[in-house]
């Protein structure tokens, strides 16, 4: 509990904001739990470098080795133009999404 809890979980967040699946899919806490012992998350190979970096600095094993909510941040604010984004409604800029 505490922040790289917080920075594992916001980086399964963002995969599957990418990937549009849930990386732990299970019948519940325990099964999801137990999922993450087993294997490491899937980061989709056609992510650009850093932004898959980044992932997988944020879902490591050790704690200690996710970096901070500062340095995510920084990061992330460096992606934005990187990955490809589609219009999702009628031409309008009323949504965006990663073409994952």
């Amino acid at each position: 509990i505490g922040p790289p809890a917080d920075i594992y979980a916001l980086g399964l967040v963002l995969l599957e904001c990418l990937t549009g699946r849930i990386e732990y899919p299970g019948t519940g806490r325990l099964a999801a739990a137990l999922a993450r012992l087993d294997r490491r998350p899937r980061i989709p190979a056609d992510l650009p470098t850093r932004l898959a970096t980044l992932l997988r600095l944020m879902t490591a094993d050790r704690p200690g080795a996710r970096p901070t909510a500062a340095h995510c941040a920084r990061e992330l604010a460096r992606q934005q133009d990187l990955a490809p984004r589609r219009m999702i409604s009628d031409g309008k800029r009323t949504g965006l999404r990663a073409d994952w």
